[in-house]
């Protein structure tokens, strides 16, 4: 960890002075990290440095004192975390695991919240268009008014083929409606994904000329 300090302390110092002089006028300051000092049982030995911390905070979450007492037990716990790429909420459970993050030529060995995820069973995986995909092939479109889609095994076949299905579905006032879909990439929320694109039917209602009154 010494080392670690020197090193940070001799890029600090690479820094233009212009730099420096720049972020003093603007007042810019960094949080400082929180951390959980750990018990001696879960200190983290690596290539001769010594990790006895742990961050506090994870995905904006901040560890309750019950939860740093479960954690420094060995124990699992669950919170509700923020992601940082969508800023959407989500519920994980983890513990505390010791790894060792890569960075170049460079290893730093951690100490920190490990989150556990359960395996979703409504995602389907394959290859479209020569790349591995995945998406919702379980249970899509699901409303209060119908279950949604289970894509059988040759509408699968179709989709990763990059063919269009088209099915009967319902909407979510109930109303049914026939989908019709390919895989194609799309962005959701800031983010490329692949998933099964729907473009629906379109029926405009009929309607009937008006009659001309006779003139007299």
């Amino acid at each position: 960890m010494r080392h670690d300090l020197e090193k940070m302390k001799t890029n600090a110092n690479r820094l233009p002075a212009e730099l420096k002089e720049r972020i003093a006028k603007a007042g810019v300051t960094r949080a400082p990290v929180e951390n959980i000092t750990l018990p001696p049982a879960l200190h983290f030995t690596h290539c001769g440095s010594v990790v006895n911390t742990a961050k506090r905070v994870f995905c904006w979450h901040r560890f309750t004192d019950a939860e740093v007492a479960a954690l420094l037990a060995g124990q699992v716990i669950e919170i509700t975390a923020t992601s940082p790429k969508t800023g959407e909420p989500f519920t994980c459970r983890g513990t505390l695991e010791a790894g060792v993050m890569e960075k170049g030529n460079d290893k730093y060995p951690f100490v920190g919240f490990k989150p556990q995820f359960d395996k979703r069973t409504d995602l389907v995986s394959g290859v479209g268009k020569g790349k591995n995909v995945q998406f919702k092939g379980r249970g899509w479109g699901a409303n209060e008014h119908w279950s949604g889609k289970d894509f059988t095994e040759q509408e699968l076949a179709q989709l990763f083929a990059g063919e269009t299905i088209e099915f009967e579905a319902k909407g979510k006032t109930g109303k049914p409606y026939t989908a019709k879909g390919a895989l194609a990439a799309r962005t959701y929320k800031g983010q490329k994904t692949f998933g099964s694109t729907l473009k629906f039917d379109e029926r405009a209602p009929t309607t009937k000329p008006k009659k001309r009154k006779a003139t007299k």
